[in-house]
């Protein structure tokens, strides 16, 4: 097993702006598939964009990052088209639009609680440089979580 906390991904905007989600926590590993897909793990959640900024603990799926690693290679290979991660309970929605610039624009949403309407929409622009980085590290958490049905076991 991976000694955590490892960085699901950074993800670096202009102006110091920044994504960060790690994971801290994983259950069920290598047995237990998560209704999410993939294993149900938790980390931090960091995003700074502007003057507003979110520190939290975020609960998701190895799944769900091995479907946003997938959309956002894609992208990145075509320089177009969009990559979206959320999870199931809609804590966090992450949209990265590709321009043909090489510019991509992230818009998104955080809300910590669904019985308490309070939510940070947010956006930043980066660039496809910055992308390669991200696509390092969530091929890093495939590499050892896999894909939405987990990892594969050697018998």
């Amino acid at each position: 097993m991976t000694e955590l906390p490892i960085a699901a991904f950074q993800l670096q905007g202009y102006n110091n702006e920044h994504i960060c989600l790690n994971i801290s926590q994983v259950y069920g590993f290598p047995d237990e598939i998560s209704y999410g897909g993939g294993y149900f793990v938790k980390g931090k959640l960091d995003i700074c964009v502007g003057s507003y900024s979110v520190l939290a603990e975020h609960s998701f799926t190895t799944g769900q990052l091995y479907n946003f690693y997938c959309q956002l290679q894609k992208c990145y290979d075509t320089i177009s088209g969009k990559a979206v991660l959320e999870n199931v309970e809609g804590e966090l929605e992450l949209e990265l639009i590709f321009q043909k610039t090489g510019k991509v624009l992230v818009t998104g949403m955080f809300q910590e609680r669904p019985d308490v309407d309070t939510r940070l929409c947010f956006e930043m622009i980066t660039d496809q440089a910055a992308i390669a980085s991200v696509l390092r590290e969530l091929k890093n958490v495939y590499n050892t979580f896999g894909d939405e049905n987990g990892i594969v076991k050697l018998r």
